[in-house]
């Protein structure tokens, strides 16, 4: 079993469920046995200019508040890590070093497409062709990132936000086994963790694709280049909570994942 989940949004993520607390993770983690929970909410660095209307009241200095909080809940023995969940738009990363300062760690997306104009260019789109183009190009360029060190994984590699599995798939369907070797490649580089994300591998567990599917080949070609995971539910309501750790089992099966696969270990903490 995998026993940590660092991914979770709570009420302070503008998507998030308004009575997502953290305390209710806690007592849902401490049932199904977890024993780390990281709350990456949502944020936007604002020394950094260019943030959507959506990210600008998200700063990363709001998210200070739970450090507070977190000390007048009973963390039932869990480890807790306050973390962050960035931004790379268009290849704008809206993270700093000063964002460290409100953080545990941070993960970094590059697939939240559905933010039409602001991450996927308005060039691209409804054209799956141009879709998978960058997700490779802004995947690879996260990865070799100047400022790399300042995120310790990647959310939802690969895996378009708000796309059925069906458009997932025909975007997928222009993303060849040369090009996912380059993005395991560029990972493998760069040393950056990866997300098994719930929310996004369960799309694939259904009977029509989880047999073969681009997600699948990509984690599997991260695996064979060396690269670690971590695991993240992406939940942003306690009631998903439970019922999206229910697929981890067969998301492991289907894509080919094992519990040695994944560690948290170099997890960079610079609060801790």
């Amino acid at each position: 079993m995998i026993k940590h989940d660092i991914h979770i949004h709570t009420h302070l993520s503008s998507c998030g469920d308004r009575f997502a607390f953290m305390a209710d993770y806690i007592k849902e983690a401490k049932k199904i046995g977890l024993e780390t929970l990281g709350f990456a909410d949502h944020a936007w660095d604002d020394n950094i200019e260019g943030a959507s209307d959506w990210y600008k009241p998200q700063t990363f200095k709001r998210l200070e508040q739970r450090r507070e909080e977190i000390k007048q809940i009973d963390t039932e023995g869990i480890n807790i890590l306050l973390g962050a969940e960035g931004e790379y738009a268009n290849m704008l990363l809206g993270i700093s070093e000063e964002a460290l300062e409100y953080t545990d760690y941070i993960l970094a997306p590059h697939s939240h497409t559905h933010m039409k104009g602001f991450v996927l260019p308005d060039e691209c789109g409804d054209n799956p062709e141009k879709h998978a183009k960058y997700l490779i190009d802004s995947f690879i360029s996260l990865c070799g990132h100047k400022k790399r060190d300042l995120f310790f994984g990647i959310v939802h590699p690969m895996c378009p936000i708000g796309k059925h599995v069906i458009e997932i798939t025909e975007i997928h369907s222009f993303i060849s086994d040369e090009m996912i070797l380059e993005c395991a490649q560029a990972a493998r580089e760069s040393n950056v963790a990866l997300e098994l994300n719930i929310s996004c591998a369960r799309n694939f567990l259904k009977p029509d694709y989880r047999e073969d599917n681009v997600y699948k080949r990509f984690l599997q070609a991260c695996k064979k280049q060396g690269c670690k995971f971590f695991l993240g539910s992406d939940s942003h309501e306690i009631n998903a909570f439970d019922y999206l750790h229910s697929f981890v089992p067969d998301a492991l099966e289907v894509m080919g994942l094992e519990e040695s696969d994944f560690t948290i270990e170099a997890l960079r903490k610079p609060n801790a």
